[in-house]
């Protein structure tokens, strides 16, 4: 009698500057059922962008993950996006390559990479319109409610979209950690 046992692999990759590691302890193989956790480690300057490949859709930006094997194998590739960084002392003309040669301005900032993870120092930074985020970006302030994003005048038109601080125009376009006023 032929008794058989089906089991998958679950391999990790990483793309960029980082690493990624399968952290549930094992050679690689799992059984149907078992739970599996990955995660991925950004190199220094550099944020987590996404796992790409047999992903959870839902769970895709998160730097952890944890899913129930199924009865397929999953290759998954980590991602990472240079860090941009943007405080309040900063220049549009600087490289926004560190907190010394910091960018002004968050638009300023999407602009320098095609899918940049922005870091916003701590300050209010006022807008005149809102921000249009049409790539895979990340947006993210330092803290809880550190960097905060206002809409510096009140549109004359009372629409939604006229009050808008941040227009997320692609599926992987993400704010963190930032507070909007005088709009939404």
């Amino acid at each position: 009698v032929w008794q058989l046992k089906c089991r998958f692999r679950v391999t990790v990759a990483s793309a960029g500057n980082g690493t990624a590691s399968l952290v549930t302890e094992g050679d690689g193989w799992f059984d149907e059922g078992d739970r599996v956790t990955v995660r991925a480690m950004p190199a220094e300057g550099y944020g987590f962008g996404c796992w790409e490949g047999d992903t959870i859709p839902d769970h895709k930006f998160d730097d952890s993950l944890s899913f129930t094997m199924d009865a397929h194998p999953h290759a998954l590739t980590a991602t990472f996006r240079k860090f941009v960084y943007v405080s309040k002392t900063g220049d549009d003309g600087n490289g926004g390559t560190s907190w010394d040669d910091a960018l002004a301005t968050i638009p300023a900032a999407l602009e320098k990479d095609e899918t940049p993870y922005v870091l916003v120092g701590d300050g209010i930074y006022d807008v005149d319109s809102g921000i249009a985020v049409t790539n895979g970006a990340t947006v993210s302030g330092l803290n809880d409610r550190g960097a905060i994003v206002r809409l510096a005048t009140m549109p004359s038109a009372k629409t939604d979209a006229a009050r808008c601080v941040f227009y997320l125009n692609h599926p992987g376009a993400r704010l963190t950690n930032l507070a909007a006023i005088g709009g939404w």
